[in-house]
């Protein structure tokens, strides 16, 4: 298949729709879990102790309500102060049994990870148990490409490396960019040329045929799957090498009748992910199969039998740190988990093509719609982050199960957030194929079709 074609059914695939967006809400507390400890800092010991009971909800965004219910809280605001992460937040209304509490704009700088709830009343501390995690909002923007051809020509797949750097697979330019934290974009690897080579001594001298998935390893080596050569590269310093694949379109492993280093065999990769253990998991695409690269280079098959019934056109592709293996299963509309035994299931979504997050009343992943999911990623704090390529939207799924929409009105277009508009649900995509994250919770996509880098920045 050539990168024309495969460009041509991503482009077929591409519906102009206008939906309207679902809020949100996640509400949690009581029970033991939000209970809380009072502490005694040695202030005046004729003041009752507050105590937390529960907090509701458990993950909000910056300005939104949060209600923190108990007892011996000041009977008016400024008696009492609270704080989120160590970080004080607006009080609202107050009473001795309640608080509303606007959750501060700066706890992005804290990060994603759950932080504490804390009361003071004259001097007197309660903790509740229960954590609150941040939902940060987030400002999109074009990191990279002004649209035209010459500087991105539908890149598909982004990573990133622990340094800050994007690593972007521009398919049709048949290169591998790179680009830095402050935005300067380069060519990491490719002529440009549509054809195969590998070069040991000048990475811009190697070929690929239409590069659509890339991958960065501990080590700052780049993998590649180079789609329409059958074959996953390998990119160091010194140059661009052939991990597995002889450019044959088909299915191989190696296996007793096959055994390594005789040649294995691909059909149109499309993703890559590296996991801890240096192992290269693949979404054969067309073969319809996840498969598997030891380090040594021995392949294997993974998951899936190549019939459209089990995967039908897996695209993106992440492992956890448990070593679960997140597939984007573009034509089932699926998010799919695979454990490191082979075992798959059901991530996210009904397998509808639609449009839905998770009801707010059941939060149940699976009652979630999604239109040929594209991109896959991680952040720090265990979210599923997806690119959810029809919808044009990028979607989240937390660790507890709840799928969100972060960024994008399901239009086709390039809005970008404005100093007058900065709701991230009215920015703008066609057609998003790539997403990675960050340490710092930066979100970076490859939108295909606008020919950009576009980039979530958390508020």
């Amino acid at each position: 298949m050539k990168i024309i074609g495969f460009s041509s059914y991503l482009r077929s695939t591409m519906l102009l729709l206008c939906l309207v967006t679902s809020g949100l809400f996640v509400a949690c507390g009581g029970g033991d879990d939000s209970s809380s400890t009072p502490q005694n800092n040695g202030a005046d010991t004729t003041t009752a102790s507050p105590i937390i009971n529960s907090f509701t909800p458990t993950e909000a965004k910056h300005d939104e309500i949060v209600t923190i219910t108990g007892t011996n809280f000041g009977a008016t605001a400024g008696a009492n102060t609270a704080t989120f992460g160590g970080i004080t937040a607006a009080i609202v209304t107050a009473s001795t049994t309640q608080l509303t509490v606007r959750v501060p704009k700066n706890l992005a700088a804290l990060g994603a990870t759950p932080n504490s709830v804390q009361v003071t009343v004259a001097g007197k501390t309660a903790t509740a148990v229960a954590r609150f995690t941040y939902a940060p909002t987030y400002m999109v923007s074009t990191f990279a490409g002004d649209g035209s051809a010459e500087i991105f020509n539908v890149p598909i797949g982004v990573a990133v490396d622990a340094a800050g750097n994007v690593y972007v697979a521009d398919s049709e330019n048949n290169r591998i960019r790179k680009i830095t934290p402050a935005g300067v974009v380069s060519t990491l690897a490719g002529d440009g040329t549509y054809n195969f080579a590998d070069n040991n001594t000048n990475p811009l001298l190697a070929r690929f045929k239409g590069p659509s998935g890339v991958a960065v390893d501990a080590a700052g080596n780049v993998y590649v799957a180079d789609s329409d050569n059958h074959r996953i590269r390998k990119i160091t310093s010194a140059g661009v090498s052939t991990l597995a694949g002889d450019g044959t379109a088909d299915w191989r492993d190696h296996t007793s009748t096959n055994p390594y280093p005789s040649p294995a065999r691909f059909k149109n990769p499309v993703g890559v992910a590296v996991d801890a253990a240096g192992n290269v998991l693949v979404t054969d695409n067309g073969n319809n199969r996840i498969r598997k690269i030891t380090p040594v280079g021995v392949v294997s098959t993974l998951a899936g039998d190549g019939t459209p019934g089990f995967f039908d056109y897996p695209f993106g592709i992440v492992v956890d740190a448990a070593g679960h293996v997140l597939v984007a299963d573009y034509n089932n509309n699926l998010i799919r988990k695979i454990t490191p035994a082979g075992v798959v299931s059901r991530l996210a979504g009904d397998g509808t093509y639609g449009f839905a997050d998770s009801a707010p009343n059941t939060n149940n992943p699976l009652l979630a719609k999604f239109r040929y999911p594209a991109g896959v990623a991680l952040d720090a704090a265990g979210n599923v982050l997806v690119a959810d390529f029809n919808n044009n939207r990028i979607r989240k799924i937390t660790p507890a199960g709840v799928v969100s929409t972060l960024a994008g009105d399901g239009t086709l277009g390039s809005a970008d957030n404005t100093a007058t508009n900065t709701n991230p649900l009215q920015a703008q995509f066609r057609g998003p194929t790539g997403v990675a994250a960050d340490a710092a919770g930066h979100i970076y996509v490859a939108d295909a079709f606008n020919n950009r880098i576009r980039k979530l920045t958390p508020e």
